[in-house]
């Protein structure tokens, strides 16, 4: 099996890609979507990108805000148990899994003081393909 893959993207970020993944940019919105090549892929990770624009707000505080006003504009079905958030001496990363709609959806909003990371895994349901999305999202390291 092939090792990933060591990914920068534009001095934004850097994330470890397995072999048998690829991406797509929207140029517009500046969305990255990486999905599996696999004959069996289930899913897509999206990853927005976006400037703190105040970083008055603590970025754990930020994220768990973030995390929160997504769930509530999407009317996310997530569940409570699912929901956390995770510092580093850089970053935070808050997190929650639910549905939206007829889809399984894994949420992260991952930031420090000058970038933010909105990224979600959407699948028709959660499968082991989530495991790979997990290991991509915790390989990311902010410049």
């Amino acid at each position: 099996m092939s090792k990933p893959v060591l990914w920068d993207f534009e001095n934004w970020f850097t994330l470890m890609l397995p072999p048998d993944w690829t991406y797509e940019r929207d140029v517009k919105a500046v969305i990255l979507s990486f999905y599996s090549t696999a004959e069996d892929a289930k899913g897509a990770l999206q990853i927005s990108l976006h400037r703190r624009l105040e970083n008055k707000t603590p970025v754990r505080n930020f994220v768990m805000d973030q995390l929160e006003r997504f769930i509530n504009q999407r009317k996310i079905n997530y569940d409570i148990n699912t929901k956390k958030v995770m510092e580093g001496p850089y970053f935070a990363v808050a997190n929650a899994s639910g549905t939206d709609g007829e889809y399984f959806i894994e949420i992260w909003m991952l930031a420090n003081h000058e970038k933010f990371l909105h990224i979600t895994y959407y699948s028709k349901e959660k499968t082991k393909e989530l495991r790979t999305a997990e290991n991509i999202v915790y390989s990311i390291r902010l410049h």
